[in-house]
């Protein structure tokens, strides 16, 4: 898994920030708070928008917010949502029937070998993502600042 996921999550606590002050915020505000490019906040905003989790307004004052209550949004939508963009979750190798070599073959199968055996393992990680949600890592971020501060 790449760093996806946590950007994914990140730009999403901080549309929970800004529905908490009623705004709107652009993928240029996003990617400051988040420390990321706009280009990516506007392309994870494209899976995101398609699953029904933001939802956009156009327009000079326009931007993106939170389309559903934080505490309805879990991690397992968010995931599942940008999971074109994530790649494989154990980032198997990509080895196609068309690769020839020495070794190919046995990377093919190793590859087989394990999705059969980390099919499991995927589907408990998406049941307990599916057990937190955006709202719980929004307040705990925040019980986590106010302890520091």
């Amino acid at each position: 898994m790449n760093s996806t996921f946590a950007t994914a999550i990140h730009l999403l606590v901080f549309l929970t920030f800004a529905q908490r002050r009623n705004e709107l915020a652009t993928s240029k505000a996003i990617a400051t708070k988040i420390h990321n490019n706009p280009a990516v906040v506007r392309k994870l905003a494209t899976y995101l928008l398609k699953a029904g989790i933001i939802s956009t307004t156009k327009g000079a004052q326009g931007g993106y917010a939170l389309a559903l209550p934080a505490e309805a949004i879990n991690l397992k939508m968010i995931f599942d949502a940008i999971e074109p963009l994530n790649c494989d979750l154990f980032g198997l190798s990509k080895v196609s029937e068309k690769t020839e070599g020495c070794g190919s073959a046995i990377l093919r199968e190793v590859n087989q070998q394990l999705g059969c055996r980390l099919a499991g393992v995927r589907a408990s990680f998406k049941a307990a993502l599916a057990q937190v949600s955006l709202q719980q890592v929004f307040e705990g971020a925040l019980l986590s600042l106010a302890e520091k501060s």
